[in-house]
C-alpha cells in the first residue's frame, strides 16, 4: 500500500516535467533583422537593416513577395539571405540579397 501512496506523486511528477512547456523555448533566429523606410530616397522603399556584433548592414532584397510578410517600418524579423553581386541596385544604399528564408520576430 505504501508503494502505491509513493508511486503516484512520482508518476505524477514524471508526467507534468515531460509535457510542460520550456520557458525558453524561442524563435530559433539565424539573423535578427529589422524593415526600415527608405522610401525618402530615389528609387528606394522598405529595406531590411542587420546590425551584426561587428557591423551594420543595409539589404535590398529582390524576393520579399515570396513570404508572407508585409514590411512595415520598424518590424522586426528573422532570416537568412545570399549576397547577389550579379545584381545592381538603382536605390544605391545596401547589399543586393536574395532571401531565403524569413520569419516574424
Amino acid at each position: 500500500m505504501n508503494i502505491i501512496k509513493l508511486s503516484v506523486p512520482v508518476l505524477l511528477l514524471s508526467i507534468l516535467s515531460l509535457t510542460s512547456c520550456d520557458k525558453n523555448d524561442e524563435v530559433d533566429c539565424d539573423i535578427k533583422m529589422k524593415f526600415q523606410n527608405y522610401e525618402g530616397l530615389e528609387d528606394c522603399g522598405i529595406l531590411l537593416t542587420v546590425d551584426l556584433d561587428d557591423e551594420w548592414r543595409t539589404l535590398e532584397p529582390i524576393n520579399i513577395e515570396d513570404f508572407d510578410i508585409v514590411p512595415t517600418d520598424g518590424l522586426e524579423v528573422c532570416g537568412e539571405f545570399i549576397v547577389r553581386t550579379d545584381l545592381v541596385s538603382t536605390c544605391q544604399v545596401g547589399e543586393i540579397v536574395e532571401l531565403t528564408s524569413l520569419t516574424l520576430r
